[in-house]
């Protein structure tokens, strides 16, 4: 296994867009990483001096840009508006494609628990989306990878339909993140040998879970109606340890990305995150 640098944890710190690209890749740099994660959302989507200052910085600093989460949202009964949310991300792939990107990460749009959105249907418009989208991302060489999710972990953070999903659409491959499972009230270990014949890539997270919102601050909703914040690796309720050792006796030799959703230094703790993933992999 080899770890992947990851932007997401920076947009939620210094603000979408305002994220220093050259910074970021030379930080991971200096840490003998260079693959990274994207996250299109903090990419400026009507800018192409942004895009094209992303592609410059990449090449300069020789960061392996092989994966970009990217959105696709078509949660809705308005088959109009559902159409709208395909094109964008049709539209956003092909930008993929020029950054470099080989694997997207799908995501979807989530619903707030007060809506009346049932699962199955969200689930539905989403593999409709996907398999539309299949034939664009095999001429572009992207490959489509869902996520289990934490928050609304009823619609999508649960692995039976991950291998639903990847059995009705051969093509689409997941990514496995041991901190969503449990966040979506699901024993990572237990799922990870359930989806591991579709999963290509690994997230890794750690969790401290209140009782309140008030709390919390700026978090997420997940089982057991607690609220979920990001912490340093080691620190909280995800047994990280474990789903280590079952994806090394499974024989997974991928990239893992650290990912880090709390408050504070982003660098500092996305430091500590890959230390002690690192120790993790071996």
């Amino acid at each position: 296994m080899e770890i992947a640098g990851y932007s997401y944890t920076w947009g939620p710190v210094t603000r979408p867009r305002e994220i220093d690209y050259p910074k970021l890749f030379q930080w991971y740099r200096d840490r003998d990483i260079t693959t990274i994660e994207l996250y299109d959302p903090w990419i400026e989507d009507k800018d192409d001096d942004h895009v094209k200052m992303i592609i410059d910085s990449l090449g300069e600093y020789g960061m392996d840009p092989r994966l970009c989460d990217v959105n696709c949202h078509v949660v809705s009964r308005d088959a109009d508006e559902r159409k709208r949310g395909a094109a964008r991300f049709h539209d956003r792939l092909r930008v993929m494609n020029r950054i470099g990107i080989k694997i997207a990460l799908i995501l979807p749009f989530l619903p707030g628990y007060e809506t009346d959105f049932t699962p199955g249907e969200c689930q539905e418009w989403l593999n409709s989306a996907l398999e539309e989208s299949l034939p664009l991302a095999k001429e572009l060489g992207i490959t489509l990878m869902i996520a289990n999710l934490g928050f609304r972990g009823d619609i999508y953070g649960q692995a039976e339909w991950v291998v639903d999903a990847c059995k009705a659409l051969p093509d689409i491959r997941m990514v496995y993140d041991v901190g969503n499972f449990v966040m979506a009230g699901v024993d990572p270990v237990i799922a990870l040998d359930l989806v591991f014949s579709y999963m290509i890539h690994v997230h890794f997270k750690d969790w401290v879970t209140y009782d309140s919102e008030e709390v919390a601050g700026e978090m997420w909703l997940g089982h057991g109606d607690k609220w979920y914040q990001g912490c340093k690796f080691g620190e909280g309720i995800v047994n990280q340890k474990a789903a280590a050792i079952r994806l090394k006796e499974l024989g997974y030799d991928g990239f893992v990305s650290p990912e880090y959703e709390g408050p504070g230094d982003p660098y500092e703790y996305m430091d500590q995150a890959i230390g002690y993933s690192r120790e993790l992999i071996g």
